[in-house]
């Protein structure tokens, strides 16, 4: 069975961090155990639950639900776009539920208590993650995944998320600037005045360029907001949710603000017009392993079917020993493009078009954060697992570097060379330039 739901999340990071566990029935021991909760935990439950309810999740419920914060598996991390499996995340756990059937009742499945005209399935959960904006991003399906164990609260039709048991001497959590400001639905910011503009403190920074459409009679599979619809880029691939900037209007020039993430304030500009099915790219920087549609890894033969074959000229620069270095031209830049016994090794670029799912890109800012002794650096600054500074030749790179795939980076020496790595240029604090390598060598 296929449990499909309407709301495919946006792929956006998620950083918030806490220790907790508990979830309850309403029976004495497992009340016991809750109010057993240090009060940093019960907060951070707290807090959990208020982000869920300032999110405003209206498509979310009736159903059971379980609250907790904890880590995820890599499945789980993958279908809401996350990779750090070490994080641990506030998390809400639905049950599948449905509409209760007219004529075969709920099939043999649980009626939802206090809504008989609704159905639950408890085999069955959608596992909903909070994204680095505070707000929640849930799977497209059900499929493969956990029962609902350990259920501690329950979603009303409204998708309100509301504990079986209160806890006590915690407080409520302030909302956030997003969910102040603006008006949103299932954590998507709606971003036109009545007027036909952003809402002052939104921006666009993209544009989905080449043409396309968007609705009539096409609504959004992401929330349950009337004005949000889906637009078919270059006639090819979908991009869900966009808002148009006046109610009804879908002809050729009509503008729609696709938002960049759940709880983001940027957005991309999609402008409705005749579908180009040439020179496609995507805004995507997917970290850190490709940009576009190309990754480190792939053969030549596909970046070509991909780029060469639709009018962009790959421009070699040099070759011999198994290795190719060139370049496309793309968004008014060159993109690099090295390759080594045929498949992608190395990519540069300096284009803001691409961009992770929550913004970041060339003309970010990267923290310096604090200093971290080792035992040969009196000063270390470490952001995401790259280090600051970490590759010197005749003096330091001015970049942030990672090496290796694990949490932290491995020491940036010759040793490590043939492993991939990372650097991310910085000029007066702001990113310039990424270069992705799959097997580096100086």
């Amino acid at each position: 069975m296929t449990v499909a739901r309407g709301l495919f999340p946006f792929l956006v990071a998620a950083t918030l961090v806490a220790l907790v566990g508990c979830d309850s029935e309403k029976t004495a021991r497992e009340h016991a155990a809750r109010t057993s909760l240090s009060p940093s935990a019960a907060q951070a439950l707290r807090t959990c639950v208020d982000r869920w309810n300032e999110g405003n999740m209206l498509g979310w419920g009736p159903t059971l639900a379980r609250v907790s914060i904890r880590r995820l598996d890599a499945t789980q991390l993958a279908a809401v776009g996350l990779r750090d499996r070490a994080l641990r995340r506030c998390t809400v756990s639905l049950a599948v539920h449905s509409r209760r059937d007219p004529g075969t009742g709920c099939s043999g499945e649980a009626v939802m208590p206090g809504h008989p005209q609704f159905c639950v399935y408890r085999q069955s959960t959608f596992v909903c993650v909070m994204n680095a904006f505070g707000a929640y991003g849930c799977p497209h399906t059900a499929d493969g995944s956990p029962p609902l164990r350990n259920k501690n609260a329950t979603t009303d039709g409204n998708g309100l998320l509301t504990l079986d048991a209160p806890l006590e001497g915690t407080r409520a959590t302030p909302p956030l600037a997003w969910q102040r400001r603006y008006p949103h639905t299932d954590g998507l910011i709606e971003p036109w005045t009545r007027s036909g503009k952003l809402r002052p403190g939104l921006r666009f920074t993209s544009t989905y360029g080449g043409g396309g459409t968007c609705g009539p009679g096409f609504g959004s599979e992401q929330t349950v907001a009337k004005s949000a619809v889906r637009c078919l880029w270059r006639g090819l691939y979908q991009v869900d949710p966009c808002f148009p900037q006046r109610a009804g209007s879908n002809g050729r020039g009509a503008v729609f603000a696709c938002p960049n993430g759940r709880g983001a304030t940027t957005f991309g500009r999609f402008v409705v017009g005749p579908p180009s099915y040439r020179a496609i790219d995507f805004p995507v920087l997917l970290p850190w392993t490709g940009i576009g549609a190309i990754e480190l890894g792939e053969s030549r033969a596909q970046v070509a079917h991909d780029y060469d074959a639709v009018g962009h000229r790959y421009h070699v620069l040099a070759r011999g020993n198994g290795l190719v270095q060139g370049y496309y031209v793309l968004h008014r830049s060159h993109v690099e493009v090295d390759y080594r016994d045929g498949r992608v090794n190395e990519l540069d670029f300096t284009t803001r078009f691409y961009r992770t799912w929550d913004g970041f890109g060339v003309g970010s800012r990267i923290p310096l954060g604090p200093c971290h002794r080792t035992a040969t650096a009196s000063c270390e600054h470490r952001w995401h697992g790259f280090v600051w500074n970490a590759w010197v030749r005749d003096k330091p790179c001015s970049c942030w570097v990672k090496v290796g795939d694990g949490k932290r980076s491995l020491p940036a020496t010759g040793a490590n060379f043939l492993k991939h790595w990372v650097f991310i240029d910085v000029r007066h604090g702001r990113v310039t330039r990424f270069h992705l390598a799959q097997k580096f060598v100086d």
